[in-house]
């Protein structure tokens, strides 16, 4: 009796995490300010790249600072297979001006943007950083990971490639690219 209430319950659970018929979430279009300034949209991003990984982080986020830091030796690899990588500031005006010695300090080389007033982070319901989606060249988040230890930067790294891959035919492959690190 208990197994036949079960069931229901997990058919609404699946229903909950991927949608109606199997269906990924679509990923909310965003407007932000470069550090660079100059502006841009997922939507412009997911038409130009074959997979873009947006990521929340912060100044005083050791965890967020870990992963941009883990992930910098990957991102060459990344960015020939077609990915870019958008690390989404969420420090606010007050904390901003340590923004530029972090990232000097860093030397991290994604595209650095600014969430004012948290906007986007909200649209995408993110609780806590660091939060990493991964939008595949439809439009379609095929990849969410919340928070951060040593040794998750191979999933999100490989992960990546598949994404990217899925849509066309990539010559890099993850064994490949592992070569490449050595």
């Amino acid at each position: 009796m208990k197994f036949k209430l079960f069931i229901p319950f997990l058919i609404l659970l699946l229903f909950t995490f991927t949608g109606i018929n199997g269906e990924v979430r679509k990923a909310m279009n965003f407007k932000v300010k470069g550090i660079d300034g100059n502006v841009y949209t997922l939507d412009s991003l997911v038409s130009t790249h074959k997979a873009v990984i947006v990521d929340f982080w912060a100044t005083w986020c050791a965890p967020c600072k870990l992963e941009l830091d883990k992930l910098k030796a990957k991102y060459p690899i990344l960015q020939d297979s077609g990915v870019i990588f958008v690390a989404i500031n969420e420090d606010g005006p007050a904390s901003r001006g340590r923004l530029k010695s972090e990232l000097n300090a860093h030397k991290w080389e994604y595209l650095l943007v600014y969430d004012n007033n948290m906007s986007v982070m909200k649209t995408y319901n993110v609780k806590s950083i660091p939060n990493t989606f991964i939008i595949n060249s439809k439009g379609e988040i095929a990849y969410e990971h919340k928070g951060f230890s040593i040794g998750m930067e191979g999933d999100i790294f490989e992960k990546a490639l598949e994404i990217a891959r899925s849509k066309n035919d990539s010559s890099l492959t993850v064994k490949k690219a592992k070569q490449e690190e050595k």
